[in-house]
This record gives C-alpha cells, sequence and structure tokens, in this order.
C-alpha cells in the first residue's frame, strides 16, 4: 500500500512539473513544437513512444 501511495504521490509531482514547464513557455496555436517536443520526452521517460506529426496548415495530413 505504501509503494501504491509514494508512486501515485511521485507520478503527481512529476506531472504537475511538467504542467507547469508547459505554461512557462506559451505558444501559438498550430505552432506549438517545443510543447509537442516536451510531451514526447515526458512520455518517452514512462516507456511509450509517439510518432509526432509536426502542425502544418488546417487539413494538411
Amino acid at each position: 500500500m505504501m509503494i501504491e501511495k509514494y508512486k501515485s504521490e511521485h507520478l503527481y509531482e512529476w506531472m504537475v512539473e511538467i504542467r507547469r514547464k508547459l505554461h512557462r513557455h506559451p505558444e501559438l496555436a498550430f505552432e506549438e513544437i517545443e510543447t509537442g517536443q516536451s510531451i514526447n520526452r515526458a512520455i518517452n521517460q514512462i516507456g511509450h513512444f509517439l510518432r509526432l506529426y509536426w502542425p502544418g496548415p488546417c487539413g494538411d495530413w
């Protein structure tokens, strides 16, 4: 039980720190390059990997 509580508190603190970093460096809509990279790094830290699609004109798939 204590291990889960520790993990839960640690995860919460980690998520709050990520949110604070993102809010310290806001980016314009559809130009969130650094934001996307920061989120990708955070997700990689927990062992998941994403393929990022960089912003482009609306409907640019």
